[in-house]
């Protein structure tokens, strides 16, 4: 998760992943004060950090 690892968070963690993304998700808000953007960006990070584990899984019983 180079999210994770490029704010210098254990990859393998996933909740290094949520907190990157919550911390993006209050600096949108407090510099937009728009609740839908930062949500947004919230929810784009998690979908950006999430696309090696659902590759990876692709083709299992767990994708």
């Amino acid at each position: 998760m180079a999210l994770s690892e490029g704010a210098g968070r254990n990859a393998a963690d996933p909740t290094r992943l949520a907190a990157v993304a919550f911390i993006e998700a209050d600096r949108t808000l407090r510099e937009t004060q728009d609740g839908d953007q930062a949500s947004s960006a919230f929810l784009a990070l998690v979908d950006k950090g999430s696309i090696g584990p659902k590759a990876a899984m692709a083709g299992t019983p767990y994708a």
